[in-house]
């Protein structure tokens, strides 16, 4: 779920998680990621939470990062749209 209410930021939660290999489901308010989109909607990062300590760090967090053609720009495109919240990206 993504509730967007401007500064180019939005949280991605979710109202239940998979609790087993069954699919099995709980109520669970679950921290998925934070978007960052620039004011022309036409770029977005999704830095991705990891299951162990629940947040997303620049040197183990995974990124889904539109439109990049490669690694370098989608870390270009990153940076670009993460520097306002003091996030680093190496």
């Amino acid at each position: 779920m993504l509730q967007y209410s401007g500064n180019n930021f939005t949280s991605i939660i979710s109202p239940f998680r998979v609790i087993d290999e069954h699919g099995s489901v709980t109520a669970d308010i679950y921290f998925y990621g934070a978007a960052y989109i620039n004011v022309a909607f036409n770029q977005f990062t999704i830095a991705l939470t990891n299951d162990w300590n629940k947040q997303w760090t620049p040197t183990d967090g995974f990124m889904i990062t539109a439109p990049a053609k490669d690694r370098e720009e989608a870390i270009q495109i990153s940076q670009d749209l993460m520097k306002k919240f003091g996030t680093i990206i190496n």
